[in-house]
């Protein structure tokens, strides 16, 4: 409730200082996830990278800030933050053309929510799906600018039906794919960084039985702590093709996009938590393996 008050009066420079000393701060203090972080840069190139992992803790510290800053922010004041690729807005309105709805493929970078927020700004009707939080004060706050914005929400359990009435209806549903998920959950073994990682088959299924376009969408941080929203290219999707080969475009198109902008992705996550039975390759230490399950075999 304290920043609730405090940080929305800050200006941005402001916010910009408070959110480098905190992420200085935090990438000091914060022993494990620092050594999270670390492993996995070293997973992608070969040797720790502690520059992107405390860029990446000071963006981190930003976006945590900016759940509370952007209660500021209307559809105006939000441009001015949050600038979008005219291009690839083009395309996503295009895509709705279809009458199939869209299907939003999303990733943990930079500031996440502030592209929901931009876009659904914008005029793009787009369903984000969201878990609750330990804490019902924040939830009540998060959803409430959400809602402002023309966010719907979709609550995680049970989301299926309303995915698909969404897209019916012609709207965007919005989904995180570089998320763990485990085997037996519905995942499908792909691979990311030359790595095995299990992916959420969700994303694949809805877009081969209702044929809704599947459009990446990522933000960007920029130099003077703007935001640049990236739409698109569109990924291809045919409903008898082979879902692993749908689902490992998405993260080919993920990897790209994280190489492209590492300081950017979320390095403190636990992407290759699980590891399929058998695996021989060196997995980062808090991977474990994955229980037999359907999936392991195919």
């Amino acid at each position: 409730m304290l920043a609730i008050r405090i940080v929305p009066r800050w200006d941005r420079p402001q916010l910009l200082r408070v959110a480098r000393a905190l992420g200085r701060l935090a990438y000091a203090l914060a022993f494990h996830q620092r050594r999270v972080a670390l492993t996995n840069t070293r997973v992608v190139f070969g040797q720790p990278r502690p520059d992107l992992v405390k860029q990446s803790f000071q963006t981190f510290a930003l976006t945590l800030l900016e759940v509370f800053w952007s209660r500021r922010l209307d559809a105006a004041a939000i441009q001015e933050v949050v600038e979008v690729d005219a291009a690839g807005l083009a395309l996503a309105r295009q895509a709705l053309v279809r009458g199939k709805g869209g299907i939003a493929i999303n990733l943990h970078f930079s500031n996440w929510e502030m592209m929901g927020l931009a876009l659904a700004y914008r005029g793009l009707k787009i369903n984000y799906i969201a878990a609750p939080t330990k804490n019902p004060k924040m939830d009540e706050m998060l959803n409430a600018h959400r809602l402002a914005s023309g966010l719907q929400i979709i609550w995680r359990r049970g989301a299926g039906p309303k995915l698909l009435r969404a897209l019916k209806r012609g709207e965007f549903i919005s989904m995180m794919m570089d998320i763990n998920v485990k085997p037996d959950d519905g995942g499908i073994w792909v691979t990311f960084c030359g790595l095995p990682v299990c992916v959420s088959s969700l994303t694949v299924v809805l877009a081969q039985r209702t044929r809704a376009p599947l459009l990446p969408a990522y933000c960007v941080t920029l130099p003077n702590g703007r935001y640049r929203v990236v739409i698109g290219p569109e990924i291809a999707c045919t409903p008898d093709e082979a879902p692993r080969a749908i689902a490992q475009r998405i993260m080919d198109f993920a990897e790209d996009a994280m190489r492209r902008h590492p300081e950017d992705w979320w390095w403190v996550y636990k992407r290759w938590k699980y590891r399929p039975p058998g695996a021989t390759q060196p997995f980062p230490f808090y991977s474990k393996p994955a229980g037999e399950d359907r999936f392991a075999a195919e």
